[in-house]
């Protein structure tokens, strides 16, 4: 290869395997950039692509216009240094036309797409991306937009959820709305939480609790015993059987603790046994009953906040990150000929940073890659939630690799002495 590069083994194996799916683990130091750009360069060379015909994604500008600046570079070098006249020719005919070549962010490649088929889409091609930056900002006043509304909506209930996460302009409440609507939002998936359903669950229990009221009543009547013992266990049964009878959830949670029920005649121990764990099954209920509550008001307040974020994003003509996602993603399982289309235009696909890639991301990549998809990256460099980036997702790929056989490991590291490694490699833990 060019100049000084002398690729290792597993190196001039990633670099050479053109045809077929390639996973490659790729540790730190081990010369990871370089494969992929000489890659880049042997599917040139050999005629395998045209510069146009290879997408190379990574996930920051800096490294895209790296990536761009190394190719360039050993195009440069590999023209000097080859001896086979065709392979020659192709590369001259690449480094002429290097501008054309698709090296650039995800997000950069699902805007190309998406203004390229703006109709079939549904939006507007004149739309503008915005960073995550300005993104926050308006999911900021998206949030606060809503949150009014939602307080006017739901009263009490609603101003004292506000004020259980923040009594500081509910500060925590957003970050947590905005965490869930971001994680279903990279799992392609609209943001909705699952209702739950206690109310089934709350008439079961408090019938059984009925009935072991009746039944410890008809136990201690059946002892004969009178006295301090037995006035405690009924005013106990009475406090119960308020509970089971008041109106509103908060009293009836009141009334269930004041009449937690009290050991009392050894002779009716196995109906004791019962009130109590009746007792305990019913308040378990209640507690669900009013987590449930909770659970309505979120998931209300995330619908209106992802609605108020898309009319937002709507009126100022913009998409964020994952609406180009989720528009390129819904845009190829709605257009077999466009997806098609698409597909074919590309001989060699190599997704740089694999680590840093989300559900939503691996989906539309294996949507337009069949045997050409090259996935290379470091687990132990996965910058951590970073777009909702799941480590797990370059787990299980890699484990499919090695089951698979198309698995090539990058082990030796460049940047490090070899002493140094010896020692970081020693230390405990």
């Amino acid at each position: 290869m060019a100049g000084e590069f002398q690729p290792t083994e597993s190196q001039a194996k990633a670099i050479n395997e053109l045809d077929g799916r390639l996973f490659i683990a790729a540790g730190a130091g081990s010369g990871k950039t370089a494969v992929v750009a000489r890659r880049f360069i042997e599917a040139v060379a050999s005629g395998k692509a045209e510069v146009d015909q290879i997408l190379t994604i990574t996930f920051t500008k800096k490294a895209a216009a790296e990536m761009m600046n190394r190719v360039r570079e050993v195009l440069r070098q590999q023209i000097a240094v080859d001896l086979d006249p065709g392979r020659v020719e192709r590369l001259r005919r690449a480094y002429r036309n290097i501008e054309r070549a698709r090296i650039s962010t995800i997000d950069s490649f699902y805007s190309r797409v998406l203004k390229a088929n703006a109709l079939a889409a549904g939006i507007d091609p004149d739309f503008a991306p915005v960073d995550e930056a300005r993104s926050l900002l308006l999911k900021e006043e998206a949030f606060d937009a809503c949150l009014k509304d939602f307080v006017r909506r739901h009263g009490k209930a609603g101003a004292d959820l506000v004020l259980a996460y923040d009594r500081k302009l509910a500060g925590n409440l957003f970050a947590i709305i905005n965490d869930v609507h971001a994680t279903f939002r990279s799992r392609g998936r609209e943001p909705r939480l699952p209702m739950p359903n206690p109310e089934k669950l709350v008439d079961q229990n408090r019938n059984r609790l009925q009935a072991a009221i009746d039944g410890f009543d008809e136990a201690v009547k059946l002892t004969g015993a009178e006295g301090k013992t037995v006035d405690n266990i009924r005013e106990t049964n009475w406090s119960l059987r308020d509970a089971i009878k008041a109106p509103d959830l908060e009293t009836r949670e009141r009334l269930l603790l004041a009449g937690k029920p009290k050991r009392g005649l050894k002779k009716i121990q196995v109906e004791y046994d019962e009130l109590k764990a009746a007792w305990e099954a019913y308040l378990l209920a209640l507690k669900s009953q009013k987590a449930a509550s909770i659970i309505r008001l979120m998931s209300d307040l995330l619908e209106s906040y992802d609605q108020a974020y898309r009319d937002l994003k709507y009126r100022k003509g913009v998409l964020d990150f994952a609406d180009l996602s989720l528009l390129t993603r819904d845009l190829l399982l709605n257009n077999k000929n466009i997806k098609k289309r698409l597909a074919a235009s590309f001989s060699l696909i190599m997704v740089d940073e694999f680590q840093d890639t989300n559900p939503l991301q691996l989906q539309i990549a294996k949507m337009i890659a069949d045997d050409n998809l090259m996935m290379v990256g470091d687990e132990n460099q996965s910058i951590f939630g970073f777009r909702d980036a799941e480590v797990a997702l370059f787990q299980a790929e890699k484990k499919q690799a090695e089951l698979g056989g198309y698995s090539i490991r990058l082990l030796d590291n460049f940047r490090s002495q070899p002493e140094i490694l010896a020692f970081v490699d020693g230390l405990p833990g």
